[in-house]
């Protein structure tokens, strides 16, 4: 079972381990080629792993996610710790069997009572009883909302905030709750589902947003809405893109994630005027903001598509927001794909001259004007590029332009190319070149750890100086007195000294002036010792 975490989603995986990891697999029992387990949460779920020899045959566990047929959290939670447990016991029924028979025996009034004063007592136990009765699927949208909130209450502090580290298990409660939306779908009842899965994303607002599984929550809330827009009727369809709508522009709800659902699964004709209209005041609302303008205008163009308008309007609407970068790349790709090369050629050289400010834009524009080019078989505009790239810091393109040049040739041109690079920058091209000595008079001046990046070029002919340099950069180090990490990097160095010629003996000669000289350092004597 060696490969069984590769059965599940990264997230899935996280959850699972902290369920582990909490203490919250419960009752692993081996029951012939089974194990079974019960993991706890806001409900408990039973979880079941056939084998077949050592690999995995089935899986199974009682929870919504599992029923729709996915590996889940209580799932891994249970590998996890079954990973961990080197002897997994026998099942034996008796001690349930005692509990029954304990429960079976005593007067019925009593355990009435008991049960009372304990639900009476914990809030969130009571609520859990309520959703465990038999009638549980007429629960009421109220019943889940009151559900919701002692899950919340039960996790905030005085001051009415959710903490960080309280955060992970309200969530994991509330997922409960979420996975059980299945029931209500299933059952005909999308308008329900929807409505209790929009209480908990306002309810859960004011949880600390830097915790990754508020997002995770917010994921499968998404994941819920849209199989309720599936299964809704096209009156409630209508009633929940009111909803959502009128919630994003009156604010209550997490922006991104509710435009992201309204843009895709809302794409019948009656909806698009509204979404339109949103999209256009929120362009006009975000333009001081370059990225967002861009997102925005974006969003629009990819709608228009999606949603079947004739390219020409969509084309006129791209010039409408012709000062943003979106919209003309936007319709430069395109122009691409229905093959009007020559149109797209001019909106990438349009753009070069819009954004001239934007050094990464303009070289951008450049290599696709350069592909462009050079797919049409314009030679001479395609080299033009090409040079512009390389003399602008663009190093990948330096083998392609060095292609279309004899050996003769290259040897005048690259120095075209050197002249437009920063000393720094030159190395690699230098290395590339095999000017090694070129290369050492860059370097030489520089610091060990640049030199050692060309180490393996540069040792056959300057071993003697790059020993110098280890010898002087290592004493001067030496002079402060560091931690251990940075001892152990030193003695790495002296390590790697050893291995060049002649440089064994100038790695102990150092190490041994520093057992003298630095001999109250005892970590750093430590690590001398490794030597």
């Amino acid at each position: 079972m060696n490969n069984w975490k590769q059965m599940f989603t990264s997230k899935i995986l996280d959850r699972g381990y902290a369920y582990y990891t909490d203490g919250l697999v419960e009752d692993l029992f081996r029951d012939g080629d089974t194990i079974t387990a019960v993991v706890n949460g806001t409900e408990d779920y039973e979880v079941a792993i056939i084998f077949d020899g050592n690999e995995i045959e089935e899986l199974f566990c009682t929870c919504p996610y599992a029923e729709d047929g996915f590996y889940c959290k209580h799932m891994a939670a249970v590998l996890y710790e079954l990973e961990d447990t080197k002897e997994v016991p026998v099942k034996n029924n008796s001690a349930n069997q005692d509990i029954t028979e304990m429960v079976n025996s005593a007067d019925e009034q009593y355990v009435r009572d008991f049960l009372a004063n304990i639900l009476k007592e914990n809030e969130l136990i009571c609520q859990r009883f309520m959703m465990m009765l038999p009638n549980q699927r007429k629960r009421s949208v109220k019943d889940y909302k009151a559900f919701v909130d002692a899950i919340i209450r039960s996790h905030t502090n005085h001051s009415g905030y959710v903490e960080y580290r309280d955060a992970e298990a309200m969530i994991d409660e509330l997922l409960d709750i979420v996975y059980d939306l299945d029931l209500l779908i299933k059952d005909g009842r999308a308008l329900d589902a929807f409505e209790i899965s929009l209480y908990i994303l306002q309810e859960t607002q004011g949880t600390d947003p830097e915790h990754e599984d508020v997002y995770l929550l917010y994921d499968h809330l998404a994941e819920y809405w849209y199989k309720i827009a599936e299964t809704a009727t096209a009156e409630e369809k209508n009633i929940i893109f009111e909803r959502l709508f009128n919630g994003i522009n009156h604010r209550l709800y997490p922006d991104e994630y509710i435009r992201t659902f309204l843009f895709h699964a809302f794409r019948e004709p009656r909806y698009l005027p509204k979404l339109f209209e949103t999209l256009d005041s929120e362009i006009e609302s975000v333009k001081h903001d370059r990225y967002q303008y861009g997102n925005m205008v974006l969003r629009k163009l990819n709608l228009m598509s999606e949603t079947g308008t004739d390219f020409t309007i969509i084309e006129k609407t791209c010039r409408e927001y012709w000062d943003s970068d979106s919209a003309r790349q936007w319709l430069a790709k395109h122009y691409e794909l229905r093959g009007q090369i020559q149109d797209a050629i001019q909106v990438y050289e349009e753009g070069i001259q819009l954004d001239r400010e934007y050094r990464g834009l303009v070289n951008q524009y450049r290599d696709k004007l350069l592909r462009l080019y050079q797919q049409i078989g314009n030679d001479e505009k395609y080299m033009e590029y090409l040079w512009l790239l390389v003399t602008d810091g663009e190093k990948e393109y330096y083998r392609e332009l060095k292609s279309h040049y004899t050996d003769e040739e290259w040897q005048c041109e690259r120095e075209k190319v050197f002249q437009c690079y920063f000393s720094l920058a030159l190395a690699d091209m230098y290395c590339e070149e095999k000017l090694y000595d070129r290369l050492w008079e860059l370097l030489k001046e520089k610091d060990l750890q640049m030199i050692l990046g060309y180490e393996d070029v540069l040792l056959p002919k300057y071993a003697s100086e790059i020993l110098t340099k280890y010898r002087y950069s290592l004493n001067r180090a030496a002079t402060q007195a560091s931690n251990r990490s940075t001892y152990q990097e030193w003695v790495r160095l002296l390590k790697r000294m050893e291995k060049i010629d002649g440089g064994k003996e100038l790695a102990q000669q150092i190490a041994n002036e520093w057992r003298v000289k630095y001999r109250n350092r005892r970590a750093m004597m430590e690590e001398l010792s490794k030597l």
